[in-house]
């Protein structure tokens, strides 16, 4: 993706150490100047979630975690466009049942492993 959107941005969060760790090696290791991985607690409370064009969520933890990040995510539809790409079986049935903010226009796209969804409303 970095050959392909230079001015692209990525910006990860993980509480996990070793995981921040390994991203950051990865980085380095592939050369990829435009990604930063910091230690954030998404979870707290205070964490505001920063505008985005995509959004990666995968069962990173229990279902109840997942809802409070859609959650976050779905307060930012009515002045942001985004996608949703969302692996896992958890986070992809929680969108499906509870979230029809994300697939009600019918934009959303499903592979094995993943989901597509979007904030996108109606014909916007």
């Amino acid at each position: 993706m970095n050959a392909l959107y230079p001015q692209a941005f990525f910006t990860g969060y993980e509480i996990v150490d070793i995981r921040i760790k390994e991203a950051r090696r990865m980085f380095r290791l592939f050369e990829l100047d435009n990604c930063e991985m910091i230690k954030q607690d998404i979870l707290e409370e205070s964490f505001v979630m920063p505008s985005a064009t995509i959004y990666c969520i995968y069962d990173f933890s229990f279902p109840e975690d997942l809802e409070l990040i859609l959650k976050k995510l779905s307060v930012l539809i009515p002045t942001n466009r985004f996608f949703i790409v969302a692996k896992g079986d958890s986070v992809q049935s929680i969108i499906q049942a509870k979230f029809p903010e994300f697939y009600a226009n019918k934009r959303f796209a499903h592979g094995k492993q993943w989901s597509i969804f979007s904030s996108f409303q109606n014909n916007n």
